[in-house]
């Protein structure tokens, strides 16, 4: 090589160092304001997947705009239960928009314990890259008839009143079981910043039940706290939190629509040997955007297994992520995946102890690896639109749309940005029903 070609060569790389450092300079300056901003309420910072949406809200918010111990009260007409198998499985996601300050938090909720209970609760997708026990640790007390603080929390059993009540969901109003969860950052230099996404997935295990039998899931706090222990809002739950909604039963709130109380449903639509074997999750795909961009994103979902040296394609359902296969389990080799994400696979499963599968966002060139060519294809778009408003998607476009509210955003980037340098395929855990 010529001394001209080494000069120009030399000036090249000095140059795409030089880009790349201000790319991430950009992002990281990006992070930093708007997770100053995070840190104010966010109408919809908390929501659960799949199905949370109460339709007919004035604010278009899941939840209730009064409280009215113990009785709650909901502006609505209609609501989407997460279907669930009987004598089966199922995983419900808290999900948390724009997490910001957040240095921990504690979470209880309530259901009906005759047709469900909580085998096991695990840290969400926003933890990912983080080590359990080293960055971050998850305690959990489950299935309590009795509440922890029999002083300050709600009293079990409960009977919820909603008004009016929903037409086309007619459960038992008690929930009498009560399960506990909190997350505490160990690593101050692992805040969670701007992070959109899953908080805590819920692993049921559901009771064999008759079809269309199902039980309410209430969260009776939540309680996010900055890094100096301070409750953050949205925030409610007990009656001696500094900052949070007065929960306690003997007094009548009526809440602010920015701390709304949390609100599904879990109906059994199928048994447990229909083929519903486990969920597909998106990370930050929030299933409560417009219709036509979730469905987008759940119809590119790809599930294959290898079963005795034939491949076997499954069938995901477009609103749940709920996964049907012809073939039982075990399998020899179990790939799931989707353009924009990174495959995940396993070997030798068993689907009898799986719940879900999530895919980690930000591989836009599909080469199983997030790097900076994926970070500079978002960044380079960020502000354009997913989609026109009504039926037509901008398909290159739609898949840098990861929380699916149709724009490319800087939650969107900070989504990639936070799954730098991760390589794929991911491994499938199998979870212990133990």
């Amino acid at each position: 090589m010529n001394a001209k070609a080494k000069c120009l060569s030399s000036i090249n790389k000095d140059y795409f160092i030089f880009s790349i450092t201000l790319l991430v300079a950009i992002v990281m300056a990006n992070m930093f304001m708007v997770s100053v901003h995070a840190q104010e309420p966010s109408l919809n910072q908390f929501t659960l997947r799949p199905n949370s949406r109460w339709d007919g809200n004035s604010d278009d918010v899941p939840g209730a705009d009064t409280l009215d111990i113990p009785n709650l009260f909901i502006n609505t007409n209609s609501v989407n239960p997460q279907p669930v198998p009987s004598g089966g499985r199922a995983t419900t996601e808290l999900m948390i928009n724009q997490a910001g300050d957040m240095s921990a938090i504690y979470v209880a909720f309530d259901y009906n314990g005759d047709i469900a209970t909580v085998n096991r609760i695990r840290a969400g997708d926003i933890f990912n890259g983080l080590t359990e026990g080293v960055d971050y640790i998850v305690q959990e007390t489950l299935n309590e008839v009795v509440p922890l603080n029999t002083i300050d929390e709600l009293p079990l059993p409960l009977n919820w009143g909603f008004s009016p009540n929903p037409p086309i969901l007619n459960l038992d109003r008690q929930t009498n079981t009560r399960s506990y969860v909190s997350i505490a950052i160990l690593n101050p230099s692992k805040k969670l910043l701007y992070s959109s996404g899953s908080l805590i997935n819920i692993e049921w295990a559901i009771e064999n039940r008759p079809l269309n039998d199902g039980t309410y899931v209430v969260f009776t706090i939540i309680d996010p706290k900055n890094n100096r222990g301070l409750s953050i809002p949205p925030c409610f739950g007990y009656s001696n939190t500094t900052g949070c909604t007065n929960l306690n039963p003997n007094v009548v709130t009526t809440l602010p629509v920015e701390e709304l109380p949390i609100i599904g449903a879990l109906q059994v639509r199928s048994s447990a040997s229909s083929g519903h074997s486990f969920r597909v999750s998106l990370q930050a795909l929030d299933l409560t955007n417009p219709v036509n961009l979730v469905t987008n994103k759940m119809t590119g979902i790809q599930v294959r297994v290898t079963q005795m040296g034939s491949i076997i394609n499954g069938s995901v359902d477009r609103t749940t992520g709920e996964v049907a296969l012809s073939l039982p389990s075990p399998y020899d080799k179990l790939t799931v995946s989707r353009l924009g994400y990174l495959d995940s696979q396993g070997e030798n499963i068993n689907t009898e102890n799986l719940y879900q599968v999530t895919l980690l966002a930000g591989d836009l060139n599909d080469d199983n690896v997030i790097n900076i060519f994926d970070l500079t294809l978002i960044a380079t778009n960020l502000g354009r639109n997913t989609w026109d408003g009504g039926n037509v998607i901008y398909g290159d476009l739609a898949n840098m749309d990861y929380t699916t509210n149709g724009v490319i955003d800087i939650a969107d980037l900070v989504i990639v940005a936070n799954n730098f340098r991760t390589y794929g395929p991911s491994l499938i855990s199998v979870a212990s029903n133990q």
